[in-house]
């Protein structure tokens, strides 16, 4: 029989059974047993239930009724195929280990997600999403890991160090600033180097671009197509930016679900506007179908783009916010298309 652990407690197969069967029976039996948040999501991942204390998890107001769990868990983004498994009954749960949060005194904590199938009130199928406290572990897992590090250090020639250390901190760094589906920057690195680069163009007075893309009607595609279908189609659509986002100092990054962002640094609008139009173009000609659309047949891309010089007036966020305006201007005005805010 196989077993899930949450904590020191074993979650059977039997109990995950009862999941099917009494969601707030079950929950109440684990929470009595165990500390846990958790959360009760219909199939298409949009909330429907939680606990008092799930806040403490999630991103800042992002985890409550109605709204689609990645808003506020953005680690189950890129898990979508493994949570339609569950509810095909191909696997039986999953467990997500370890995942940071920053939290608003700026320190951070960790949980564990497991992941179930169950039926709620209606009887219908739904996912259960269990959410664990492993500071305390994860805090005496670095502990042990340091002495472990630190006693193969010892082991080694100095030149055998320093090549291990910089080889580790490189794997470290692209796994922690990386979108696993993707494989283009995830959204800490493109906060971090919109930051960097707002910085930087504001001392030297040079224009700082940004380009906000989304997939046009993704759930559909979804819907028309399934999960796995949608996972390859954002890979595409990555292909086709990475490809296409080709200077050293711009940066191709995942913004999340389906948005894509691209940061432009000394690029001014002219410029930044024929890359979107480019990119545009690119996907058009691969042709991805997209029998779902009410546009086109196939997959397309809506984007929105501004370019300023940074100075002391406005910040990054009024930065973002333009581009997500442009954005929504194209996506209102008929979709596949441009639209750009002109600053300078």
């Amino acid at each position: 029989m196989e077993n899930n652990i949450v904590g020191r407690h074993l979650i059977s197969d039997l109990v995950v059974q009862t999941f099917k069967e009494d969601i707030n029976t079950t929950l109440q039996g684990i929470i009595s047993l165990h500390p846990i948040e958790y959360a009760i999501l219909t199939p298409d991942l949009i909330i429907q239930k939680t606990s008092l204390g799930i806040d403490k998890f999630s991103e800042p107001q992002a985890a409550t009724v109605g709204h689609d769990i990645r808003d506020g868990f953005p680690e189950l983004i890129g898990l979508e195929q493994v949570m339609n498994n569950i509810l095909e009954k191909k696997v039986m749960s999953f467990h997500l280990q370890g995942v940071a949060r920053e939290v608003l005194d700026q320190s951070s904590t960790h949980h564990d997600v497991y992941i179930f199938m169950g039926m709620d009130g209606d009887q219908k199928e739904c996912l259960v999403l269990l959410i664990e406290d492993v500071t305390e572990q994860m805090k005496n897992r670095q502990i042990l890991l340091q002495a472990v590090n630190e006693t193969t250090l010892l082991m080694m020639s100095m030149t055998d160090k320093s090549n291990y250390i910089e080889s580790l901190n490189k794997n470290l760094q692209h796994i922690a600033l990386t979108d696993s589906l993707t494989k283009l920057a995830n959204r800490r690195h493109f906060d971090q180097y919109l930051e960097m680069e707002w910085k930087r163009m504001a001392r030297e007075q040079k224009p700082l671009a940004l380009i906000l893309c989304d997939v046009d009607f993704f759930k559909l595609y979804n819907d028309a197509y399934g999960h796995v279908a949608g996972d390859k189609c954002l890979q595409e659509v990555a292909v086709v930016v990475a490809e296409n986002v080709k200077r050293p100092g711009d940066l191709a990054a995942r913004y999340g679900g389906e948005e894509f962002a691209i940061v432009l640094p000394n690029t001014y609008i002219q410029g930044a506007v024929q890359l979107a139009e480019t990119l545009r173009q690119k996907l058009a000609i691969k042709a991805i179908a997209h029998s779902g659309s009410p546009d086109s047949q196939i997959v397309s891309l809506s984007l929105g783009v501004v370019s300023v010089i940074p100075h002391q007036d406005i910040s990054i966020n009024w930065l973002t916010m333009e581009a997500d305006e442009a954005l929504y201007k194209a996506k209102n005005t008929g979709r596949d298309r441009v639209i750009s805010a002109d600053h300078l």
